[in-house]
Parts: C-alpha cells; sequence; structure tokens
C-alpha cells in the first residue's frame, strides 16, 4: 500500500486523489487489521477487526472488474458456459470411476486377509502378531495382510 502510495503521482495525478478513491480506502480498510494486530499489546481481538476483515473479501472480487478488460478471461468464460454440459457429463463419470475402482480396491484387498473359517485361535494370533509387529503384513505369513477379526484390512501405525 505504502509503495502505491508512493507512485501515484507518477502519471499526473496527486496523492489526495489517489487516497480518496473508494478501492484504495477499502485496501487500506483490509490490510488495518493485520497491523493493528501486531502493535496493540498482547493481541487484544476487538469486534471492530472482524468487521474490517470483511473488507479482505471485497478485494477479491476486484478481480470480477477484469473481465471487462481482459478478452481472454471472456473467452474463457464464453468456452465453460458452452461447454458446460459437456463437463457435467465428466464429472459424472469420474465420480462412477472413482467409486467402481475404490470399491474394486477394497475388495481385491479383502482377498489378501485370512478368511474368517480358518478358525478363531489363527485370527487372534495373527491380529496380535500384526498389533505387536506393528506392520502392515503378518511377520509370520508375508502373503497376509493385517486385518480385523471382520478380515477387513487395517492400517498400523
Amino acid at each position: 500500500y505504502v509503495a502505491r502510495v508512493a507512485v501515484c503521482d507518477a502519471f499526473g495525478g496527486t496523492k489526495l486523489a489517489f487516497m480518496t478513491k473508494p478501492f484504495t480506502v477499502m485496501d487500506l480498510l483490509a490490510i488495518c487489521p493485520f497491523f493493528l494486530d501486531l502493535w496493540l499489546p498482547g493481541g487484544q481481538e476487538t469486534a471492530i477487526f472482524k468487521v474490517l476483515r470483511v473488507f479482505r473479501l471485497v478485494r477479491l472480487f476486484r478481480i470480477f472488474r477484469l473481465g471487462r478488460f481482459a478478452w481472454g478471461l471472456r473467452l474463457m468464460t464464453t468456452a465453460l458456459a458452452n461447454s458446460f454440459h459437456a463437463l457435467w457429463v465428466l464429472i459424472f463419470w469420474l465420480g462412477v470411476g472413482i467409486v467402481l475402482f475404490s470399491s474394486a480396491v477394497f475388495f481385491l484387498e479383502r482377498l489378501d486377509c485370512p478368511d474368517s473359517e480358518v478358525g478363531v485361535e489363527f485370527m487372534i494370533s495373527h491380529v496380535e502378531r500384526c498389533k505387536k509387529a506393528g506392520a502392515t503384513w503378518d511377520p509370520d505369513h508375508p502373503h497376509l495382510l493385517c486385518c480385523d477379526m471382520r478380515s477387513s484390512p487395517v492400517e498400523i501405525e
């Protein structure tokens, strides 16, 4: 902000005219809470700081003003608007693919778990070995994942 004020009169304007523009005042109000937090002892939080932080959001809306001047941005907006239906179809199929592949990974991991039909004693000793080793694979049977009593893979931290 200080640098902008320092060079604002380079093209013939005055500093007073620059500092009284609405967006310049909004910029000043947006950065005030940061500096007031630094200068106030003990980091006192007041309600006025919360109100002033709203001006940070208003600064973000300034980017939409650039759409009038940037033909590339207008072209991109038009292209997105024209292909909106196709993009939704793409997003839908992406979601279907994510669900299918994550389900496949889940069920393929369960294939490496010991069956609960091998016996309760084996499952209990399997779970205890995995917890003691802190590993993802059973130390005595490296072809078996560490699984719980429901034959679901577990992550050992």
